[in-house]
């Protein structure tokens, strides 16, 4: 199904159901953020790829903004800024566009908002991971794919994210984002209290099928 938002401008979401009959309250879901150049479209058929059978709902949103990650390729993206100046103002319209996101699918769709967790691969795991620490109670984990987050994006402090559920899945030959980052972030979560499983697998910077794998065991865990 097509869906959209609007933020200052329409952003479009694609989001479809399991085929049956919902479970009573709705089908739990997994909002699900691309990587930086990416698209929802490009995005959903490699979940569909990944995730054939998957007992839950998928809403992928695009993100809000618009560049060019190779020469005359458009892709979109979460955030701007960098390790030393976090976009915040980014970040919280990412949090507005994905609570946009799944009210839009929510008053298309038959799930249930109280059972929703985060997926996001590169940078959309970097802004999933954040979303999670900075609104705990919001959502019922964040699965960190080939990604790692940076404390400064929490304001409050990374203690201030306790009761969040995250797990960071990363391959073993990334060279876009050195698995050494997400093995820091894991650190960096155990110092404020909060325990985040690392996984790594053979592999570059890419959603394979034993990350896929990986990523469902904690979906199906948190839902």
């Amino acid at each position: 199904m097509r869906l959209s938002v609007h933020t200052k401008r329409e952003v479009p979401v694609l989001a479809w159901t399991p085929s049956g009959k919902s479970p009573p309250g709705g089908w739990p879901a997994v909002l699900a953020l691309h990587g930086y150049g990416m698209d929802e479209a490009f995005f959903a058929r490699v979940i569909r790829l990944r995730f054939p059978r998957e007992p839950w709902a998928w809403i992928v949103p695009r993100g809000p903004w618009r560049v060019f990650s190779q020469p005359g390729r458009v892709g979109y993206a979460w955030l701007v800024g960098s390790k030393e100046f976090p976009d915040h103002e980014g970040m919280a319209g990412t949090e507005r566009l994905l609570s946009d996101a799944l009210k839009a699918a929510v008053g298309s769709l038959s799930i249930n908002p109280r059972r929703v967790a985060l997926l996001g691969f590169s940078q959309g795991g970097f802004a999933a991971g954040v979303a999670a620490l900075r609104t705990p109670r919001r959502w019922k984990g964040a699965a960190v794919l080939g990604g790692y987050i940076n404390p400064l994006m929490v304001p409050e402090g990374l203690a201030a994210g306790r009761g969040a559920r995250l797990a960071f899945l990363h391959g073993r030959q990334d060279a876009d984002v050195p698995m050494e980052r997400a093995r820091q972030s894991v650190g960096l979560l155990a110092e404020a209290g909060i325990e985040a499983p690392l996984h790594t697998f053979p592999g570059g910077h890419k959603l394979s099928r034993a990350m896929a794998k990986g990523a469902e065991a904690f979906l199906c865990d948190v839902l």
